[in-house]
């Protein structure tokens, strides 16, 4: 029973995404809370969640960011519905629906492990100037499709510094450590905190 647990704990990924739900001809605006292969939660800005019923046959319409901003159907049916939000079973089996879910969660891996990668630097670079990090978290900010903004705070006792930093950024440094601009980036964050 653990290892069942261990394992749906591993498959579901959070993901920042905002989409559509369409549900008999009628368009609901949705924000994607976590995702897993089978299946999606999602949160409904809107919608009479008394009259979706498991089986009910839809689509989900994601948006993710990119260099081009993609967008993502792909066939579900709720599997339940309550408040405003809808667990929702995949039930396309084609390749192509497939490899999409299966990008969209690999990139969020990216994006989350990037995160962490930040903060891990923000530490070291504290531990060369002789500071010691009271905190230093990752912050996913609102999606929104003109700029994508995230948040690494770093403290200090008393003091703090937030730097902004787009997902392009934080992907590219997960996949590049050596990413000069956004190492410089986080450098010069703790230099100004030293300065507080």
């Amino acid at each position: 029973m653990e290892n069942m647990r261990e394992n749906r704990r591993v498959q579901r990924v959070n993901l920042l995404s905002s989409g559509w739900l369409y549900h008999n001809d009628i368009k609901y605006s949705c924000r994607l809370e976590n995702i897993s292969r089978s299946g999606a939660l999602v949160r409904l800005k809107s919608a009479p969640t008394d009259q979706f019923f498991s089986g009910d046959k839809c689509t989900l319409t994601l948006y993710q960011p990119d260099q081009e901003p993609q967008y993502h159907e792909i066939g579900v049916q709720i599997v339940r519905a309550e408040s405003n939000v809808a667990a929702l079973e995949f039930t396309e089996s084609e390749t192509e629906s497939h490899d999409r879910i299966i990008n969209l969660i690999q990139k969020e891996i990216h994006f989350l492990d990037g995160g962490q990668k930040l903060i891990n630097l923000g530490r070291d670079f504290a531990n060369l100037k002789g500071i010691g990090l009271t905190v230093a978290s990752f912050d996913k900010g609102e999606l929104n499709p003109e700029r994508e903004m995230h948040t690494l705070r770093l403290s200090a006792g008393e003091h703090s510094i937030n730097v902004y930093m787009h997902r392009d950024e934080i992907e590219e440094y997960f996949v590049r450590s050596d990413s000069k601009h956004t190492r410089a980036k986080i450098y010069h964050a703790i230099e100004r905190l030293t300065e507080i």
